[in-house]
């Protein structure tokens, strides 16, 4: 008998300059244990070169989770870094924001997000949001590395 290989982890990264939110995204990816690991970065300045590390080392993410937001270096500026850089520009970029402003998500979709997601103020939507999130993404991951 043959046992099935485990399921691969979805790996995402969280790139936001707020601790605190960090820590939440955290607790809101504990329930995915069995389907995603997250890792967070809480300087956005070091995330280009953190993810050129990770190119080199074969360690990059599925997905990066980017708050648009932050005062040293702006979600739309790692965004066009990503973009300009032949071996980040496949990666998925979900920005995560917390304005619902029209010309914030075109700002995001023309710099290169893959997707745009409000933060919701109430924390067991932000739960289900994940749920939701891991949840699209595993899949797209599970079946293209069986």
């Amino acid at each position: 008998m043959v046992t099935p290989a485990p399921a691969r982890h979805l790996q995402v990264l969280l790139i936001d300059d707020e601790p605190a939110a960090c820590l939440l995204a955290s607790m809101a990816f504990e329930p995915q244990a069995d389907r995603a690991q997250l890792r967070t970065l809480d300087d956005p300045a070091a995330a280009i070169p953190w993810l050129h590390a990770a190119a080199r080392a074969g360690t990059l993410p599925d997905v990066i989770l980017l708050d648009l937001f932050m005062p040293t270096v702006s979600g739309l500026a790692i965004l066009q870094a990503i973009q300009a850089s032949e071996p980040l520009r496949h990666l998925r970029v979900v920005v995560l924001a917390t304005s619902d402003d029209p010309q914030d998500i075109d700002a995001a979709y023309r710099a290169g997000a893959t997707s745009y997601l409000t933060k919701p103020g109430v924390f067991t939507a932000f739960e289900v949001q994940v749920d939701t999130l891991v949840t699209y993404w595993h899949g797209i991951f599970d079946g293209l590395n069986p």
